[in-house]
């Protein structure tokens, strides 16, 4: 059974080409053979995982460096499967032909990208943090605090760079008592991280929460110098800003179940 395999790139997406020079009808019969043939070649910029496929594009432009880039096109994005039947004429002899299309739409693309917020924090700042967290989900949006998002037994350097890596956003609550150190630290390099690799899709989001009566010196982190920062004078504004630098928005606003 012959296969080739192409890429198109396209403005709103790209489409990934598999073609077997026969007619198969039947999906499972189609997919099974493209997986065994990327295991036994070792491709790791493509995969099928619970029936989903999905597609590594930073190694994709590394395996095809040709291929024409899209910007907003990156990450591990799933495609949708769609299959096509052609009949071309090879050598005066019509042939029919199965297409496999791995569809990436920027549509998909972005219901697909992780959306959690990530609350960076002091522990003895937790009931500060706690309340903003309870905001943020009731505004709609998903907050990854560690004592509700992590689970048992899990190393905490994993659960927090899984976290992170399932975020679109991390907010560094910088007090008093915020020190750039030991799993501190390590948030702040994950952040930046996350930030090289999803750029626009993730926002680095620091505020500095004084309080009014603590004269000590709140000190930003040198590596979240280089970011904006802002310094709320309440909760409000705090919100405020936090909404205004998030990379995503809410749209839909619906009844209440009663």
């Amino acid at each position: 059974m012959a296969l080739v395999c192409y890429m198109v790139a396209m403005r709103k997406g790209c489409i990934l080409i598999f073609v077997f020079f026969t007619k198969i009808r039947k999906k499972r019969h189609v997919l099974k053979p493209i997986k065994e043939i990327l295991e036994k070649n070792k491709v790791n910029w493509i995969g099928e995982n619970k029936g989903i496929w999905w597609i590594n594009i930073e190694k994709l432009y590394e395996f095809i460096p040709n291929l024409h880039r899209i910007d907003w096109l990156h990450g591990v994005v799933n495609s949708t499967v769609e299959i096509e039947y052609e009949t071309r004429k090879v050598f005066d002899k019509e042939r029919e032909e199965t297409l496999i299309q791995l569809i990436v739409t920027k549509e998909e693309m972005e219901r697909s990208l992780p959306k959690k917020i990530f609350l960076s924090h002091k522990g003895v700042d937790k009931p500060l943090v706690r309340k903003y967290s309870q905001l943020l989900s009731n505004l709609g949006f998903e907050p990854w605090l560690d004592e509700d998002a992590m689970v048992a037994g899990v190393p905490l350097e994993r659960a927090i760079l899984q976290g992170m890596k399932n975020s679109c956003a991390a907010i560094f609550f910088v007090t008093s008592n915020y020190e750039d150190e030991n799993f501190l630290a390590s948030e702040v390099n994950y952040a930046i991280s996350e930030k090289r690799e999803k750029k626009e899709r993730f926002s680095i989001i620091t505020l500095v929460m004084r309080n009014k009566t603590d004269s000590t010196k709140v000190t930003v982190p040198d590596l979240l110098k280089q970011y904006v920062w802002k310094e709320p004078e309440d909760d409000i504004m705090a919100i405020n800003e936090i909404i205004r630098a998030l990379p995503i928005r809410l749209i839909n606003i619906e009844w209440k179940e009663i």
